[in-house]
This record gives structure tokens, sequence and C-alpha cells, in this order.
């Protein structure tokens, strides 16, 4: 029986949609939350594990970004993490080593490209991957045997990046899935699922091109269903958009429209073949799709389907098939009859298996079973169909026009290439052995090797890539006394940048003696190194070094470091862009990157046979045009180039360059070198070390002097310093503060009227959005382009709808902005909230808090409610939700009264009851008695306990019966009174307690009016329900032991 494993991964907005609609679905067993993201449906047409099992396979999917069932999968196999900063790829790692599958599938092969294969111990006999969209530059899919895509650029992109073979290949419909929304009602006229990004300009325009029609009179009734962050969204889709749908309901909004518009991604390049087409099909709805020139091969337009090639004959016939239902429902019919025929899913997963057996086959039959080596990436695009990574060694040795044809520049991505030279890989290897008795045969493995360059930056690199050395050929290399300089000439430019507590980086940071002047200088350094010797080197001069790649430590640092150093490193990579976007992603705004490399301009590299500037030592050759060039492909500005002096310690080399060029003339050789010496300024020598300053992506001065001046204004005095002035795309920010609004806007129109021409003329000039807007004509712009400034109050003005959420914890949604103590998610904004709301008066139509105010000291609990009032407009509401004294004290005295007289379940009731009124108020320990209490099996009174704290306790009882009871009772007795005294300071202690007597005078006395206790299923807060704080999408009430008390802010 084979073992098929697929990898897949899904947006952290539908994981946590996924368990905030299943509160119990956290505690249980990893098995059983698959199969509850199985059955959900979200990404059901990639799901082929459950129908291969059914073909004999023994096959199990794995969502490796979902920390909770992941955390349980570690749970269950007694596994734990020696740290969490790789946590997804080093559980998804352990899960294929103890799977062990055949067969490999990753379904997002960027996630888990070739670097992550790499790392796993154990190697599939099988590596395949899907991708249907963008793929990143720095890509690696050397690993893989087979790529999987319904589009062209991305399979020719596949071997272009490594991967051995790439085939057509669809995902298929599942059927089952039809039936469960046949009964949903069609409430619109049109309908769109899907995203709104970058990614989907002509989309973009297509819909609001359909926002624009049906708020006309005789429109149609528009419903959009868009994942994107509302505020990226123009006004007038914000007002048609429903908000992303997940699963089973994305395709009960696919239902819900009597037509389905549908249009591709930019990248797709023409084609069609995206998964709406037979998501909107296989629900039985008519389908609307962009025309693209392969569409007849799915389904035939205007049969089974309609297309429009524009807006225009979108709209038309939008109007068209709405007037005539019967032909509209006809063809509808017939594209659902052929999704099933064709497309369903059985379908698909026959053709995987028959891909899955060939490829096996094949590879049997494969002579010898040679070792898979790693190939590279390329970053580009562009090959012809059907060729395979495998052709590569030939066409290297004998098509060189052919190489051509698909290389491109590992800088630019450009095909603008020249070739310089080609070189024997015996010649290398040999070289190699005999200077240093290095074997360098396992790094380049074809015949020859060929050295290009970039025709638009001047950058020089080796083909084929991948040939770079590991920590193995720097160990044999360090042997060379020379190899590791203590101090190298850059070091000192570097320090010219240096400032006391500035935080720096090096990459290759060998034995640390930069490190070390860093220290020296007051700053904080980091270096980063792959050679172990060295590493422990640096360790022993208590240096800070880590052996990781910078990929990876960009992931953990992002944004972290005011100078980032490379000294001879880049060199060193084929994967230069990886490099360098990682390099960036590390520095904060405006931090400074420092590259030096070995000028190949120098007389150093006038020797074409200098080993050490050849594979696997050097990938890439550099000089100062192509380092100058790096700020016109990356977010840079170069501020400084300079070139080493020729160096003493170089003299011998250059008196040998001498010789090898005038052999015969040796007084000549001996004046030019007296003449080097005496001048080393002169010569050109090792090393160039460029200086760069990060900006911003797209940041532009708008109407700005180098001086830093608007219309000879200081430019800080007119702008709100926490908006950075930028410009995306078509659209420039600025934020103006208040007190300067009617200067900024005459300083302006003189700008305008007296720069005509100015870089930014013809945009719109948008100053940060608000109610407020005074508007401009530009004197030049073109017909029906305007200039506008928004005024702006306050920076930390709400999104609309203004709803406010505090101490949101878990429990939060994406239409609120949702504040809490600590964040988990990018949706919720970390604030202490003991200190203040951090939103300026009078923002918000609402504010919510469910059992945040017990937890605040009894003396702060007035200046919270406080601040409450003040960020709520006129006439808003605050909703308050604590645990009710009340209620507890009324159960405490009947369940008193009962179990005095002897009455058995009240005797188990009275227990609990008197936890829950002083336990979370008293207790020294997290958990304190109550987690006693829950851990016992069986528990007394179960169904009381989950009648008073929801449904959603359910869960976690379960899992905690399941989890070993550790005793820890020794070491509790022996905590300090400050150990306690912090714990009792965390957060989770109850600080008072509140009545609707006690909680209505707290309201009353901040100013608030018609104060009102009410259910958990009713408030004053329109569609309340709807956002799923207090009631479950069951409707049951999610802490049915609170009191829910409602007040108004009165109006002025």
């Amino acid at each position: 029986m084979l073992k098929f494993l697929q990898l897949h991964t899904f947006y952290h907005q539908y994981i946590a949609e996924l368990y905030r609609s299943n509160p119990g679905l956290v505690f249980e067993s990893f098995n059983d939350q698959t199969a509850a993201a199985l059955k959900d449906g979200y990404g059901a047409v990639h799901m082929f594990t459950p129908y291969l099992n059914a073909m004999g396979y023994r096959a199990q999917v794995i969502f490796g970004n979902c920390i909770y069932s992941q955390a349980k999968w570690l749970e269950e196999h007694h596994a734990a993490l020696s740290n969490n900063r790789n946590w997804l790829h080093d559980i998804v790692r352990m899960q294929i080593e103890t799977f062990q599958p055949d067969i490999l599938y990753a379904s997002d092969s960027v996630t888990f490209d070739s670097r992550f294969f790499d790392s796993v111990a154990f190697r599939p006999k099988l590596i395949m991957g899907w991708r249907g969209a963008t793929v990143p530059s720095q890509t690696d899919w050397s690993s893989f045997d087979l790529i999987l895509s319904h589009l062209t650029v991305f399979r020719e992109r596949a071997l272009l990046l490594g991967a051995k073979a790439s085939e057509f290949f669809t995902p298929g419909f599942p059927v089952g899935f039809a039936g469960n929304v046949q009964d949903e009602p069609q409430r619109y006229d049109v309908v769109f699922t899907g995203q709104y990004s970058n990614e989907h300009r002509e989309r973009n325009a297509l819909l609001l091109a359909l926002a624009t029609e049906a708020e006309k009179n005789h429109g149609f009734s528009l419903g959009l269903f868009l994942y994107a962050p509302e505020e990226t969204l123009p006004p007038l889709l914000q007002k048609y958009n429903q908000g992303a749908r997940w699963g089973l309901d994305m395709y009960r909004a696919l239902r819900a429209g009597k037509i389905v518009i549908n249009a591709e991604a930019d990248f797709a390049g023409g084609e069609g073949g995206n998964m709406r087409l037979f998501e909107a099909t296989g629900v039985g709805s008519f389908l609307l799709t962009q025309h693209q020139h392969n569409i007849d091969s799915y389904f035939k337009p205007g049969v089974e389907i309609e297309t429009f090639r524009d807006e225009n004959e979108m709209i038309a016939k939008i109007h068209y098939y709405l007037m005539h239902e019967e032909e509209r429902k006809a063809i509808n019919l017939r594209g659902h009859d052929r999704c099933k025929k064709e497309y369903a899913i059985e379908k698909r997963v026959q053709e995987l298996d028959a891909l899955v057996k060939g490829m096996l086959e094949k590879k049997n039959n494969y002579a010898g079973g040679a070792k898979h080596a790693r190939a590279g990436s390329i970053d580009a695009s562009g090959s012809a169909a059907g060729q395979t990574h495998s052709d590569l060694p030939h066409l290297i040795k004998g098509d060189k026009t052919a190489v051509r044809a698909i290389l491109r520049s590992p800088l630019t991505g450009s095909s603008d290439l020249r070739l310089i030279r080609t070189i024997r890989t015996n010649e290398i290897i040999s070289r190699y052995r005999l200077q240093f008795n290095i074997d360098v045969s396992k790094y380049i493995s074809c015949p020859e090797i060929s050295l290009y360059e970039c025709s638009s930056t001047g950058y020089r690199f080796f083909y084929p890539f991948g040939m770079e050395g590991d920590s193995c050929f720097y160990q044999q290399l360090e042997k060379q006394p020379w190899y590791y300089a203590d101090w190298k000439w850059e070091h000192e430019s570097a320090c010219r940048y240096l400032q006391p507590g500035h935080k720096v980086l090096e990459i290759g940071c060998a034995k640390g003696a930069f490190l070390e002047e860093i220290r020296s200088r007051s700053a904080h350094g980091t270096g980063l190194e792959l050679n172990q010797h060295a590493i422990d080197a640096a360790k022993a001069k208590h240096l800070n070094v880590y052996c990781e790649s910078i990929d990876a430590h960009a992931l953990a640092h992002s944004r972290e470091y005011d100078l980032v150093c490379a000294f001879q490193v880049i060199e060193h990579f084929s994967c230069i862009r990886t490099f360098l976007e990682s390099a960036l992603a590390l520095l904060k705004p405006h931090g400074r990157l420092i590259i030096s490399v070995p000028n190949h301009r120098s007389f150093m590299g006038t020797d074409p046979w200098n080993i050490l500037d050849m594979p696997p030592h050097h990938m890439g050759h550099w000089d100062e045009e192509s380092l100058k060039c790096l700020d016109k492909c990356f977010n840079l500005q170069l501020l400084k180039i300079v070139n080493e002096p020729l160096q003493a310690s170089h003299y011998d080399y250059y008196a040998d360059m001498l010789r090898k060029a005038f052999p015969a003339d040796t007084d000549l050789q001996q004046a030019i070198l007296t003449y080097a010496k005496n001048q080393p300024d002169m010569i050109k020598g090792f090393t160039s070390v460029a200086v760069f300053e990060k900006t911003e992506a797209g940041t532009t001065p708008i109407l700005m002097s180098p001086a830093g001046t608007f219309s000879k204004k200081p430019l800080p005095d007119l702008l709100s310093g926490s908006a950075p002035v930028r410009s995306d795309y078509k659209e420039s920010v600025l934020a103006v503060k208040s007190s300067h609004w009617s200067e900024a806007l005459k300083l302006l129109t003189e700008e305008l009227n007296r720069n005509p021409d100015h870089p930014q003329a013809g945009l719109l000039l948008t100053f940060i959005q608000s109610p407020n807007t005074g508007s401009l004509p530009h004197p030049r712009s073109k017909p029906g382009s305007k200039a506008l400034i928004h005024k702006q109050d306050n920076l930390n003005e709400p999104r609309h709808p203004a709803l406010l959420n505090l101490g949101c914890g878990a429990h939060w949604n994406p239409l609120w902005v949702n504040v809490d103590f600590k964040s988990n998610h990018p949706n919720v904004i970390a604030h202490d909230l003991n200190r203040s709301i951090p939103f300026s008066d009078d923002s918000f139509d609402a504010v919510y808090h469910s059992h945040l105010l017990e937890h605040l000291p009894k003396n702060r609990a007035p200046v919270f409610i406080t601040e409450c009032y003040r960020v709520l407009k006129p006439d808003g509401i605050l909703r308050v939700v604590v645990p009710d004294l009340e209620q507890i004290a009324r159960w405490y005295l009947l369940l008193l009264e009962k179990a005095l007289q002897g009455d058995p379940q009240a005797m188990e009731r009275y227990e609990w009851i008197m936890l829950e009124m002083f336990d979370q108020m008293i207790r020294n320990r997290s958990g304190g008695e109550m987690l006693s209490y829950w851990r016992r099996n069986p528990m007394p009174a179960e169904s009381f306990v989950i009648e008073r704290m929801g449904a959603e306790v359910q869960g976690m009882l379960h899992r905690l019966r399941r989890q070993p009871v550790n005793s820890n009772s020794s070491s509790l007795e022996n905590r300090s009174s400050e150990q306690i005294d912090r714990f009792r300071l965390s957060g989770e202690i109850h600080q008072w307690m509140y009545d609707r007597y006690s909680l209505g005078k707290l309201l009353g006395e901040a100013g608030f009016s018609e104060i009102k206790v009410c259910r958990a299923d009713e408030s004053q807060i329109p569609c309340f329900n709807d956002f799923h704080l207090d009631q479950l999408p069951d409707g049951a009430v999610r802490k049915p032991d609170s009191l829910f008390m409602e007040a108004r802010k009165p109006r002025a």
C-alpha cells in the first residue's frame, strides 16, 4: 500500500474563523480537527486524500500552518520543539519523518519548497507540488520530481526553478458539496467571491464597474464577498462587500447569485482555468467569466457558460441574462452537467493516481537511482513546453542557444544576457585540488559551466545555479591562514556609520572581528555564519552569533536592525534576490546596508584563472556599475561607493600580475610596482564598498525640496509625524496637522501653480481620508484628474464601521477595531488598557468589552469607563459584559438552603458555586481550585457547570481529562511571596465583582444614560448578533453566567 502525504496551508483568517465557529474544536484530536476542516469544505477542490484512501492508498493531509491541530499532533506524539521560531517547518518535518510517505504532495509548494525538503531526514520516493498562484523569486523546486499547474506560465517556471518535470493538471469539484447548498435562495442578481488585491488589478477594475452599474436606477442587486482589508477597498466596493466567505459558506454565496462573475488574476497570462470555473458551475450557478483564449477547452461559451471580453460586454450580458431567465437556466444546467461529468474530484483523483504511478515507474526504471542534487533557482519564467530539467545538462553541453532561451538574470530576471566564457569542470576541480587540496567535484556535476553577464547591470554570474560550497568547503578553506582575516579594509569604512546603541547585523561574520569592534563602540552586534568552526571561535569571545541563513533570520527579526553589513558575502550566492530582499526586510526604515565585494574590474579581476573567483567559491562577479544598479532593482538609495587602495598585503599578487602582463620588461614591472606602492590610491584595489539606505516601497517626496521644505516651510511643521510621505501606485498620501489645514491648502495651491511639471503632476494627492475635503484643480493635469487634500484630525481615526472591541482575546470580528493587552493576530492591536484607550474623542459608534472590567482594580474601573465614554460618539452605545455577582449570590443562597436539607444534587452544585464566587479572586496559581475541579472524572455537577460556563467549556473539559496530571504541589508551596504577587498582577485574577446596581451606578457616574440590563441576544448595536461575540453561530450564549448591560452616551 502506497503512503501518500499532502501538505496544505490555509489563509490565517480562515483558520481563525473555523475555530471561532467551532469553539470546542481546539480541544479535539489531531484527526478530528483535520476531519472538521475537510468537512467544512474550504479548499475542497484540492483535497485528494479522502478519495485516495478509497483507491487503496494510505493517505493523510496535514494543514501545516494550523497551529491548533499541529499543537495537538505534538501533544499526541509526546514531541516538543526546541524553540517556536520555525514551528511550522519543524512540526511538518517531524510529521514527514514519522509518516514516511512514498509520495509527498505539496499543494503549497512555496511554503514547502526544496529548501525545506532538503532539511528533512526522510526522502520520499516521489515529491510533487501544485502551484496556481504567484511564485516568489527565491522559490527553489530542485527537489521536486513533478510540478502540476493549470497555467503554462507556472509549468514553464517550474522547470526554471529546478523541477524535473511539469504537467497540466486541474483540481476537481467535490460534487457532494453541491447538495449541501441546493436550497440556498438566490438573493442577488450578481455575485462575486474572491480576493481584491494587487495581483488582480484588471479584475478589481471589473468589480468597480459592477458596483457602479449596480448603483444605477435600473441596475441590479450585487453581492460581493471579498477577501481584502476593508481599508484597501474603494468606498463603493465597501458598500457592497459582505466580507470573505470560506468553505460551505463560500459555496452558499456562489449559489445565492443568479449570475456568478469570474475573472483571472493578472499573472495568468491570458489563460483561464481557475477554481471558480468549477466551483460556480459545480453548485449549479450561471457563470459569466472573462474570455480567455483557452476557455473553450473547459466549457463551451454560450452553451455551458458565458464569457465577456471587457466591462461593457460584461454589463450588457448581465442585463441580457437577467431578462432571459429560461436561456440563463438552460446554460446553467448544461454547465453544471459538464462539471459533474468531467471535473468531479473523483475523476481528477484517477488522473492523479495515473500520474503518480507513471512517475514511480519511470523512477524505478531509471538506471542507478542517482542521488538527487540541488539545482538552485532562477528568478524567471519562460521555457519550451514539455521540456524537463533533466534535459539541462545536455543543453549546457551542446546547445547553448537553447539554454539562453530559458535563462534569466538572477538579479533582474532579464533575458538580455551575454555569454562571457565557458569553463571545463575538470579544469576547475583539478585547480582546487592542486592549490587547496579540496575536492569540489560534488558541487559541480555538469561537464562545463558558463559565465554570463546581465547586459542591463553588468552583473556576471555562473550557470548552472546551485554550485555553492557548503560549511565543509569553507572549513577546508579555513586552513589557509589568510582566509579569515581579523580585520578588513572595509570594516573601517563601515565603522563611520556606527553609532552607540545601534543594532547591527553582520552576515558572514566569520570569527567575529567586526562584531568585537561593534561592541567596543557601544553598539549591539549580531552575526550570521554557516561555518561551525568560525561560530565556535566567535562564541568563545562571547559574541552573539547564529548558524542561520539570512532568509530564516529575516522571518523572526523583520525591521530590527539599523545597519546590515555583508563583507565579501554576496558573491558567494546564486539566489542574489533572496539574499538582498532578506537583508532589506531586516533593516529598519532608512537603515543602512553596507556591501563589500571583490571588484572584478580591479587588477585581481584580470586573472582569468583566479580559482577562488569561480564556483563553488564565487557564484557572481561584481564591480562599481553593477553595485550602482542595485538601487534600481530594490528599495535602496545609493549613498556612496568606495574602492580599496592597493594594500601592502597585495603587493606580491600585484607584482605577479605585472610579470604576466609584461613578461619581457622587468624594468617596467618594477617601475609600475614602485609607483603603485607610492600612490596606492591610484590603483583600484581588491575590494569595492557600497553604502545604501533603505527606502520604503513606493516612497516619493511630494512637492518637497531636498532641504525638506514644503513651499519653504519646514515639512514637519505641517505633517503629522506618524504618517510618512508615501506613494501607492496612482495615489499619494500625506497627513496634514489640523492646525495647519488652511495653510497647507494654500501652500499646495501655490506649489501646484508654481511647479506644474513636478513629477507628481496628475497624481491624486490625498491627505488621509476624512469627511472634510477641499478640491484643487491642477493647471497641467490630464482631463478628469484632480488634486485633493483630505483633512485629518487624528491619525488614530477608526475605519468605518466604527465599532470597538476592548480586551477581545480570541473573540474578535474583522469588522471591528479589536484591542487587547497582547496581540496574537494582525487584526488585534496590542495596548495597555490600564493606561488609556488609544483613540481620539468621539471616534466610535459602539464600544464593547466582555469579562474585562472585573480584571481591573476597583479604583481603575471609573477611569476605564470614562475612557470608553470619551471615545464614543454622542449617541453611541457601550455594551459591558461581566460575571453576574447577583446571579451567583442567588444560586449560593438557594443551594445553601437545599444542601442543609440534605439534597445530594444541591450539595454537588454548592461546591461549584463557591468556587465560582471566590476562586478567581483568591487563587495564587494559574487555574486555581477550578482547574483541579475540572480535572475530576467524573466531575460533580457537570451539567450544571456547563450550563453556568457555556458550551465552550465542554471542549476544555475534554482536553483536560486527556492530559496527564502533574503534581506541582511542592513547587507551589515553595513559591516566594514575590512570585505569588507577580501572578496576582498577571491579569488572571478578578479584582472586583459587579451586579446590576453597582455596574449601573458606575456607568451613570461616568455620564451615561439609558442604562439597562439586556439579554445576550438583544442589543441596541445594529446587527450585533451577526458578529457572534456574545452568541455562538448556533445561538448558544457564550458566557451564560454573565450580566449584560448597555448604556448610551448622551448627545451634547
